[in-house]
């Protein structure tokens, strides 16, 4: 009993003991690098730095690009020195790159000091600190004093995780000769130098290691890989076609992707897709990424708004996006328009980021979940424009050199910045192809009950667009003056542009000459009024501003030129439309009458003609102070020869095409709802070789209760006037009579569907 009660004792404790080991074991392989992982979180972060500026973007640039021309030298050696300023600007950029971590790179005589910390926890923030010392003793590099956060690491260890990474991701052959490119540096005080008697890496070696790379990206973002053989097929099919837009491609490869998904999974079709127009469009170096054997020749690259450049920015954050996270995307195309604001460069582009977001948010909404996916191919296939999946960016601040940017932007992320680019978030969000809401909604509270005309009211003729000698016209205010009274002129408005004015010191004169041609001429209603360069537009958009008459009309149109008129010039006030319509609203609370704003020649310089009908929208949002498209622009004389000087889109027989075509963007904007005017003509005048003078060929008829110039203000906005070219109409009366009354220009009648409706012309 005894022997049994022995051999039992011995085989539980046996059994206990191992039980016991399993568990310390599995305790400590758990908990220990648990314990690892919390002692290296540190409440702050090692890497203290400020933001990027735009001096050491370009520093950084510059070094980038010398490092690239000494690789890519036919020369057998390579001298390549960065110091102290270059090393913290490329410390910066990889900052700003990786988005939620900051590097650091010194180098004194004793060794170079790598850092990086990265937030891991936001609520309660947390950093990742890494700290290494690195030395290069007879062409060996060894790393020293590592530390991970509070726990002190091996160097040799680090090293050889760190190179055992860069294999699996790049390659022995890569990873060999970056390690052998590190053993050639050379610290001294405050500068890294690099000595070699060949090129390290060739440029082929980089090209073989895209593919890894990319793949590597995938695995890290939980990317399925991707489809080659979909790829190809879409490759195959951008290359049946050569449309000018991206929009009609976008819709065909839809198309065949709603039908493939049938049989295949629609988040796999649509990221294929994204791979083909990313190969075809955008870089060769895609298809190595992607693993798909595609050999690209001349490719006509289409445009969006009708920029070449929006879907390079397009496409290329689109891919990047599915390569890395969000952030690193749009941090590329942030960087590039820092490059950009540079003396060499074309000038910081809001248009350009906000193509770069609406690429990454393209991308994310097509492959992000298979309910999406497949809405996006009903979507896209159905599109005809690219209003589906891409803003209008023709109206963003564009053009920032280096000191307007530092001066009104200052840095990514600051206010003025957050202003622009809610704006941009804002007009992505509202994309049909992201949007749950109904873009139908009329616009009912802009048409409101208008006053009958009374008998005593008249018709007056008008030309409320004249240039003077103050600014692009050749004749001085009193020889216009009598022309209009020769031509039967009832009222003209003096448009000249603000920044001639202000520029030059004239508002005094300029102020001086229209009140001795009111006293001169009290039969003819002469209107102070600005030819408005509306921001952000630098010039290419212009509306006729008219103040109501008081005695400080011309004190008010100076400092509202002062503020808002922009030509070439930027400030916070000319980032947006917003503020001069806010203080239009503010100075119509003020006074009886309301401002008046009248859109001039719309498609002179538009890229696309759709534009027009977005900017009302937009500026309707923003005042119904604008009531009016200039329905005929001036430069009459050039309508047979040089269109009315229009560049991109043709007028219709002097008339703008937003106005004259039936179902244009003032039929549109009818149907939505907006109470917006077309009919107006004036003579636009500046000099007599393309223009005719006021009242001589173009006309405005108003309705109004005096030739007063608020009485005119009112009657436009009321929409009581017609206008004509060649003054071969000398009377009209127009009415509509239904089945509640007769009404009359300007007013608001309810039919029904099916009741017949008799025009008065």
């Amino acid at each position: 009993g005894n022997a049994i009660y022995l051999v039992s004792f011995c085989f539980f404790n046996s059994t206990f003991m191992k039980i016991t080991f399993k568990l310390v074991f599995l305790l400590l392989a758990v908990c220990l690098p648990i314990s690892i992982f919390f002692a290296a979180l540190q409440p702050y972060s090692l890497v203290k730095q400020a933001g990027i500026s735009t001096d050491e973007v370009q520093l950084a640039g510059n070094v980038i690009k010398k490092v690239d021309h000494a690789f890519r030298s036919p020369t057998q050696s390579i001298d390549i020195r960065v110091n102290e300023r270059e090393l913290e600007a490329l410390s910066k950029m990889g900052s700003y790159m990786l988005s939620n971590s900051k590097l650091h790179i010194s180098s004194s005589d004793h060794g170079v000091v790598l850092a990086i910390s990265t937030k891991v926890l936001h609520r309660i923030p947390r950093y990742f600190n890494v700290s290494c010392f690195l030395s290069t003793k007879e062409r060996t590099a060894e790393l020293y004093n590592c530390k991970l956060g509070y726990v002190p690491i091996n160097g040799r260890w680090v090293k050889w995780l760190s190179l055992t990474i860069l294999s699996r991701v790049i390659g022995n052959e890569m990873t060999t000769n970056v390690n052998d490119m590190v053993d050639e540096l050379h610290h001294g005080d405050k500068e890294i130098r690099l000595i070699s008697g060949k090129p390290i890496i060739n440029p082929e070696q980089i090209k073989n290691s895209l593919q890894k790379i990319g793949h590597f990206a995938q695995i890290l973002q939980h990317h399925k890989q991707v489809d080659i053989n979909s790829v190809q097929a879409y490759l195959e099919e951008l290359n049946k076609h050569n449309y000018s837009n991206l929009a009609p491609h976008i819709k065909n490869l839809f198309s065949i992707a709603k039908i493939r998904s049938k049989a295949t999974d629609p988040v796999a079709e649509n990221t294929a897709i994204l791979w083909a127009l990313a190969i075809q469009f955008g870089d060769s170096s895609f298809s190595s990424l992607a693993g798909v054997r595609y050999r690209k020749g001349y490719v006509r690259l289409p445009t969006l708004r009708g920029r070449i450049d929006l879907t390079q920015h397009f496409v290329y954050s689109a891919i990047l996006h599915q390569l890395g996270h969000e952030s690193t995307a749009l941090a590329v195309g942030e960087t590039k328009e820092l490059l950009d604001s540079l003396k060499s460069g074309s000038g910081f582009s809001f248009s350009d980021l906000a193509a770069d977001k609406a690429g990454i948010a393209f991308s994310d909404y097509i492959t992000g979940t298979k309910y999406k996916a497949i809405k996006a191919q009903e979507v896209l296939t159905n599109l005809n424009i690219e209003d589906v999946f891409f803003p209008y960016v023709h109206d963003l601040p564009d053009g920032f050199k280096e000191e307007d940017y530092t001066r009104i932007i200052g840095n990514i992320g600051s206010k003025n910045y957050r202003f622009v680019e809610m704006e941009i978030d804002k007009r992505i969000k509202n994309l049909a192809l992201y949007s749950k809401n109904d873009t139908s909604v009329e616009h009912k509270s802009y048409w409101k009950e208008s006053v009958k005309s009374k008998d005593s009211f008249s018709w007056y003729k008008v030309d409320t667009h004249v240039h003077s000698h103050f600014s692009r016209g050749n004749r001085g205010i009193s020889t216009l003056v009598a022309k209009a009274s020769e031509f039967e002129c009832d009222a003209i408005a003096i448009t000249d542009y603000g920044r001639h004015l202000l520029n030059n010191g004239q508002q005094k004169e300029y102020a001086d000459s229209l009140i001795s041609a009111r006293k001169a001429k009290p039969e003819l209603t002469i209107m102070a009024a600005l030819e408005w360069n509306i921001p952000p537009f630098r010039g290419k958009e212009q509306a006729t501003v008219i103040l109501p008459h008081s005695t400080n009309e011309f004190e008010h149109l100076a400092n509202f030129a002062h503020r808002f008129d922009q030509h070439n010039n930027f400030s916070q006030d000319l980032l947006s439309p917003k503020f001069a319509f806010d203080w239009l609203e503010a100075l119509a609370e003020k006074s009886e009458v309301k401002p008046l704003l009248l859109y001039s020649h719309p498609n002179k310089r538009n890229a696309q003609q759709e534009e027009n009908e977005h900017d009302i929208e937009y500026w309707r949002e923003l005042s119904l102070n604008l009531v009016s498209f200039s329905g005929s622009p001036g430069s009459q004389k050039l309508k047979g020869r040089n269109s009315n000087g229009y560049r991109n889109i043709q007028t219709e027989n002097g008339w703008d095409p937003s106005v004259s075509e039936v179902g244009g963007e003032w039929d549109r904007l009818l149907q939505k709802g907006y109470k917006i005017w077309g009919a107006s003509a004036s003579s636009e005048f500046t000099n007599v070789d393309k223009d005719y003078w006021p009242c001589e060929y173009s006309s405005t008829h108003v309705q109004s209760e005096s030739i007063s110039q608020n009485h005119i203000l009112v009657a436009f906005q009321d929409g009581k006037y017609w206008a004509q070219q060649g003054n071969f109409v000398k009377e009209l009366s127009f009415s509509v009579t239904t089945n509640g009354g007769d009404v009359v220009m300007g007013q608001m009648a309810k039919v029904d569907f099916d009741e017949l409706v008799n025009i008065n012309l």
